[in-house]
């Protein structure tokens, strides 16, 4: 996933946007453009209106899950990005329109 991506972002709202940041630290020892979506003054539709076909989302949330994070996540999945979540069971909002999913209890 991430060899084939164009690029990667990631986005983890609330108590997931720690992991999101270090994530952003960890990838950017791969040969990628690597972008956090922070939805900073809740500019979260603004900042994946970059996403596109062949780019790689990275979305991390549980229960509760936050629901910027998950509608976000829905709607560049509905645009042809590769989706990959790290969430708490393989049932969840995100795990269901990803293609791999991590599931971290």
């Amino acid at each position: 996933m991430l060899n084939s991506a164009s690029r990667i972002f990631i986005i983890g709202n609330g108590r997931a946007h720690a992991v999101a940041t270090n994530f952003i630290y960890e990838l950017n020892h791969v040969d990628k453009q690597i972008f956090l979506i922070s939805g900073t003054r809740f500019m979260f539709r603004e900042e994946l209106s970059n996403v596109v076909r062949g780019d790689l989302l990275i979305a991390n949330s549980s229960g509760p899950y936050s629901s910027n994070t998950c509608e976000m996540a829905a709607t560049v999945a509905n645009k042809g990005v590769i989706m990959l979540s790290i969430t708490d069971s393989a049932v969840s909002p995100l795990a269901n329109i990803s293609q791999l999913s991590f599931v971290v209890h």
